[in-house]
């Protein structure tokens, strides 16, 4: 009986004794796979760290060669050969060869020239010489057919084609008197449409509230001559005034019938280019010019 409870104790000391040893074996074991895990894993993270910064050695490269700049982060050195590189781009297949460094920075585009502005020509003063006056010749004259107050002149200015004017002379100068007659002609307003009719200039009379009389020109006067005012440079706007500057108004102020009868420009008489003789009228005297 004590041989069997000796054996059994026995028994179950080599158990525990095989258990502890099995443990400590595969502790063992499990200590160097782990470590041999590890080593494995730390080989394997630093074979992919080279392959990332040998990519991103070669995306710098890349972007040097094409011009993009490179600006280093603090702590960080940018890993980048100083020498010129040649570098292949699969897509195009060309090859470009270049010399750059990390702080090269984008090729600067020229500057484009500027235009030239032309400075605005300074406009001439606002007096007579900007009226373009002329003598002219009525070729024909009619009431105008819609209003009864009005002719309709053809008058012939010295060029290819008469012009039509519009006059409202109806009441002051009789049909008769102003057919064939020489006049003296403002050639620069802005056509504008009268009653239906489109008037091209504008027959200068000498005016009062009360009577309307004709510039006459002297005798050897011929359509088209120009008229000049002595100390007032002949430099009529063309083709026409522009109408918001309102320049006939301002210098119209100034045309006057002066005691002499003769029509002038501050006191200046009116003279025919070229010619000898003043503008006149047979009686009104003092007044203006429209």
């Amino acid at each position: 009986m004590t041989y069997i409870v000796v054996a059994v104790v026995f028994a179950s000391v080599l158990k525990t004794s095989l258990l502890n040893s099995v443990k400590q074996l595969m502790s063992l074991v499990h200590e160097k796979y782990t470590v041999t895990k590890i080593k494995e894993l730390q080989d394997e993270n630093n074979k992919i760290k080279n392959e990332i910064n040998a990519v991103k050695k070669e995306l710098i490269q890349l972007q040097i060669a094409n011009g993009v700049p490179q600006i280093p982060v603090p702590g960080d050195k940018l890993d980048v050969e100083e020498h010129p590189v040649k570098l292949s781009t699969e897509d195009s297949g060309k090859v470009v060869s270049t010399e750059n460094t990390s702080n090269e920075s984008k090729p600067v585009k020229a500057a484009k020239p500027k235009k030239q502005v032309t400075p605005a020509a300074e406009e001439p003063p606002i007096d007579v010489g900007r009226l373009d006056i002329r003598v002219g010749k009525v070729l024909h004259a009619q009431v105008h057919p819609d209003a009864d107050q009005l002719y309709i002149e053809q008058i012939d200015v010295g060029e290819e084609i008469s012009r039509t004017v519009v006059s409202g002379l109806v009441r002051h100068i009789p049909l008769a008197e102003l057919d064939q007659r020489m006049v003296l002609v403002l050639c620069n307003l802005k056509p504008q449409k009268m009653r239906g009719i489109v008037s091209e200039a504008m027959v200068l009379c000498a005016s009062t509230p009360e009577t309307v009389e004709l510039l006459t020109p002297p005798p050897e006067a011929k359509a088209g001559d120009n008229i000049t005012v002595p100390g007032y440079p002949r430099n009529p706007d063309l083709p026409f005034m522009n109408p918001k500057k309102k320049i006939f108004e301002k210098v119209a102020e100034d045309l006057k019938v002066n005691s002499k009868k003769q029509a002038s420009y501050k006191d200046v008489p009116w003279e025919i280019e070229g010619k000898s003789g003043y503008i006149t009228v047979q009686a009104l005297s003092g007044c203006h010019i429209r």
